[in-house]
């Protein structure tokens, strides 16, 4: 079957020589598959490389191509984060783990290697690319928010379930780099006949952010326009126009640090507040429970204090098949749910209680809503709320697994751990997984096995595999491309290296199959297919 296969390939490539087809019309024809996979498909990004692949097969000499390659120092330097972790699997003893792991980087090698021998495109090329890309994530943002909503008959307890492509931290690195690719489409006029519809987009997708709770993709979004806002200021010639940009400036930071000030201080003072008064006993006659060494907190209220778990048990089997001992939707338990959404709404755990709530409420509360406040209305400041609550849990030393916000902080701390003890070259390609394994033990870390992750900061987890010394060679990686484009003074080279670099604080980015294509991907569109020069 192979070797028929690959008779019918070296046919088509003896077409593609004699006909002289112009072979960059077919790299083009790749690179739109690949902008179409992004926001949707794993499968179709494999695919759309694989095409990229046997294009570049077909075009001229190897012998030609690597040397393209090998003299192109950006290439190179790129690609040093893969050969990197090649020279890690030298010094690993899980090597499957470890050959899993380069599988994943290929696109580190294989898209710079590729896109190194392509001509530049024409403006009017290079510009549909981002135009597709944009309506891509578009359409896929559409299709998710039709989802969480309940449109296709499945209503979604989390946000993150409606995220059916891709996860949702690698979609809202694509929406905030498709805000600033329509920012720009919109004020350069790019294309006369959208302009109006880029202005459409933008909105979209800042709404589609807040009302999915994307909290990476917002704090990624606010400061790639910080950056932006401090890159216009540099270049301002005119005092008072610096001013005015600096004033800009300055304001969002403080509005932005105030908000989150003011709902902090907001959730504090209601900690000094018990609005409920403990009672002796329920109008039924059954004696309230009060656990008052615990200072767990719904809305200002003590969340242990006034149970009469009787009443509880006997109310809630009348108003819902869901028995008040297993787990809610979102996998917690439901008892726990219960308890939390009737303090978040000033009541006393009752039989009462249960009675007052609508059949909406019974449903939210199936589904894992715990906060009256928090509803199914997915918004910004809801995710705040439930940051600064998971924050006073993990303060109070109390179970925060599942909590992804104090969870980082375990996973960042087992990382150093690992480092510490493995400073200059790490532990290897493929000893990563058994370390974590091994320094979770000796922390005698609360998280569950299930919740025993890797590092989310793409930064340590490179300084956990290979050390200082790869850590120096991926800040390199990263930072050369970018020194040498500050000269091309390019907007969406800019734009993305930001959002790149921030999501790293926050995520493994290079980790997953669609985080590691995203960044190859338009990391090597932007260095080596941008045409000779774009008018900022």
């Amino acid at each position: 079957m192979l070797d028929f296969e690959f008779s019918v390939f070296n046919l088509i490539l003896k077409l593609v020589v004699k006909l002289n087809v112009d072979i960059s019309k077919f790299y083009f024809f790749g690179v739109l598959l690949m902008v179409i996979a992004l926001p949707f498909s794993k499968f179709l990004m494999s695919v759309s490389q694989l095409v990229l692949v046997l294009i570049w097969l077909a075009d001229g000499s190897f012998k030609d191509k690597f040397n393209s390659f090998f003299s192109n120092k950006l290439a190179l330097v790129f690609a040093s984060v893969f050969f990197m972790h090649l020279l890690g699997l030298i010094y690993t003893s899980d090597f499957e783990y470890g050959l899993e792991d380069i599988k994943k980087k290929i696109p580190l090698f294989l898209i710079p290697l590729i896109f190194s021998r392509i001509k530049p495109f024409y403006f009017e090329n290079y510009f549909l690319i981002l135009l597709l890309f944009v309506s891509s994530v578009f359409v896929s943002s559409l299709m998710i928010f039709l989802i969480a909503i309940g449109v296709f008959g499945h209503e979604t307890a989390d946000t993150r379930e409606a995220f059916v492509f891709i996860s949702h931290i690698r979609f809202s690195l694509m929406l905030c780099f498709s805000i600033f690719i329509s920012c720009y489409f919109y004020q350069k006029n790019i294309f006369p006949k959208f302009k109006y519809l880029f202005l459409i987009f933008v909105f979209w997708f800042l709404f589609f952010m807040l009302r999915m709770e994307l909290l990476t993709g917002i704090a990624v979004f606010s400061f790639v326009l910080m950056f932006l806002l401090l890159r216009t200021i540099f270049k301002l010639k005119e005092y008072k126009y610096k001013m005015v940009a600096t004033l800009v400036f300055f304001s969002g930071v403080v509005f932005l640090v105030g908000y989150l000030f003011f709902e902090y201080f907001s959730f504090t003072k209601s900690n000094q507040t018990k609005k409920i008064q403990d009672l002796f006993a329920t109008s039924n006659g059954e004696l309230y429970i009060h656990y008052n060494n615990n200072t767990e907190l719904e809305n200002g209220n003590f969340i242990w204090h006034n149970i009469a778990p009787y009443e509880l048990r006997a109310s809630w089997g009348l108003r819902s098949k869901m028995p008040i001992d297993s787990l809610d939707l979102k996998g917690n338990q439901l008892f726990n749910t219960l308890i939390r959404y009737i303090t978040s709404k000033g009541l006393r755990k009752d039989g009462n209680a249960i009675v007052s709530l609508s059949a909406q409420e019974i449903k939210w509360i199936e589904n894992g809503i715990v906060n009256n406040d928090f509803q199914e209305n997915f918004n910004f400041r809801t995710r705040v709320k439930k940051v600064i609550w998971e924050i006073d849990q993990y303060k109070k030393g109390n179970d925060f697994n599942g909590h992804s916000v104090t969870m980082r902080l375990e996973f960042w701390k087992a990382s150093v751990g690992i480092v510490s003890k493995n400073l200059l070259m790490g532990v290897g390609t493929g000893d990563v997984k058994n370390a974590y394994i091994q320094e979770y033990d000796i922390m005698h870390s609360p998280l569950t096995l299930n919740w025993r992750l890797r590092s989310h900061n793409q930064y340590l987890a490179i300084a956990v595999a290979f050390g200082l010394i790869g850590l120096v060679v991926f800040l390199f990686s990263l930072f050369f491309p970018f020194s040498f484009q500050v000269n091309r003074d390019d907007y969406f080279f800019f734009t993305f290296f930001i959002i790149s670099i921030c999501s790293m604080l926050n995520e493994d980015t290079l980790e997953t199959q669609a985080g590691v294509t995203f960044f190859a991907f338009f990391t090597s569109f932007l260095l080596f297919l941008r045409p000779i020069k774009v008018t900022e």
